[in-house]
């Protein structure tokens, strides 16, 4: 009350008796300025909220209503304080990738020089963030409410993000306590694409293969780009001159064995991480059944960007020779090379074979032949074949040559 300065003939003032004027405000700095004040009827001086807290002289007179020419001046010197509060939101990276975890951390100080009660901090996330933790606990609405914090008390909290997908992303809190409003910002954060470089490289070591066969491929698949890879995803197409047969896996540096699946042509090994320099080595067995020229093809791809795609795919070529007829037999006993024998029950149902001798005598002939002929009566020398392949469509292939018999 600004009456409680005064006295009127030796007795307290009465709002009745007086009226009061304001000559001018001085702030701290000897300027002249306005405050957003209400001065009340019983001699109250209210102050708004909106003022800004600091030192004021404020000069003033005070006059007799019943003789106006009653006049005193004075003074009030006045400190206006306001809520004050340092606030602070740290993060403990600037860069990261999708999937890694980003921890903040909240630092709230309370500068005024009385209590406050009821402070409300809201997150403003970017939905980009997905929250994994809070201490403590963030409500569902990710708000912390702080029933109390003295002058100078500190409080500190903490948050633990993810960000599911790379771009430029700023977290913000606002701090919500009676009028006082204000929203503060973290550094900015940088999430950038996985960068990875799955190479694959696949070679037979073989150019040229027989029909009815067995070879290998090796298949090597590595990681050379900055970054360790996920749902790595490997894939080789099958022609369909060749067969499945087995795989064999090498790598020690793999945290999770390869995961392996057939679709048709399709042979698929799936890895859930392919740490940076790592190196798979499969070792794949085929089996030729057809002949001709081959493509062979293998593919890998993983999440995130492959800074070299085009190494991601490597072809081996192949010449599948046709199918192998032996052309000599030694049916001594000592168990190699005893029979004609003719592999091709992977192409054919049954086979008709007819042998003749160098004046085209029939020796030997078979509708279902077993691989069983071993020249038995017979003379060292040439002897002449025709092969008649029936395959599983029924379907008729000729084959004809010459076979030395060695006794």
């Amino acid at each position: 009350s600004i009456l409680l300065n005064d006295s009127l003939k030796n007795n307290s003032v009465s709002p009745e008796d007086v009226a009061i004027s304001f000559l001018e405000i001085i702030d701290q700095e000897g300027n002249k300025v306005t405050l957003d004040y209400n001065l009340n009827a019983d001699g109250t001086l209210t102050l708004a909220e909106d003022n800004i807290p600091g030192d004021y002289t404020i000069h003033y007179s005070i006059c007799q209503k019943e003789v106006p020419n009653n006049c005193s001046e004075a003074t009030i010197n006045l400190t206006l304080v306001g809520i004050s509060i340092e606030a602070e939101k740290a993060i403990d990276r600037t860069q990261a990738l999708p999937g890694d975890i980003v921890n903040y951390t909240i630092n709230l100080k309370n500068t005024s020089t009385f209590g406050l009660e009821n402070i409300t901090l809201t997150e403003i996330l970017p939905e980009e963030l997905m929250i994994l933790s809070a201490s403590p606990e963030l409500s569902p609405s990710n708000t912390w409410v702080v029933n109390s914090l003295a002058p100078e008390e500190t409080l500190e909290l903490a948050l633990s993000v993810m960000p599911t997908i790379d771009g430029n992303f700023t977290n913000e809190i606002n701090i919500q306590v009676e009028n006082y409003n204000q929203t503060i910002q973290s550094e900015e954060l940088q999430v950038r694409p996985k960068m990875v470089d799955m190479s694959i490289e696949k070679n037979s070591f073989n150019s040229t293969v027989n029909d009815g066969s067995s070879f290998e491929y090796q298949i090597t698949i590595t990681n050379n780009g900055p970054d360790p890879a996920d749902n790595i995803r490997i894939v080789d197409f099958l022609p369909e001159q060749l067969t499945y047969a087995s795989a064999v896996i090498n790598s020690e540096e793999l945290i999770t064995s390869p995961t392996f699946s057939q679709e048709d042509g399709l042979l698929i090994w799936t890895v859930q991480q392919f740490a940076v320099d790592a190196t798979l080595t499969i070792t794949l067995k085929v089996n030729a059944v057809g002949e001709g020229r081959i493509r062979n093809r293998a593919e890998v791809s993983a999440d995130g960007k492959d800074v070299q795609p085009e190494n991601n795919t490597s072809i081996e070529v192949t010449t599948i020779l046709p199918l192998f007829i032996p052309n000599v037999i030694r049916p001594d006993g000592d168990g190699k090379n005893e029979t004609f024998v003719i592999r091709a029950s992977h192409r054919f149902e049954r086979l008709e074979l007819v042998i003749f001798n160098r004046w085209g005598d029939i020796v030997f002939a078979s509708k279902d032949y077993q691989n069983d002929w071993y020249a038995d009566g017979l003379l060292s020398g040439t002897y002449y074949y025709q092969v008649k392949g029936v395959g599983f469509d029924q379907q008729e292939k000729q084959y004809k040559g010459w076979v030395q018999v060695i006794k």
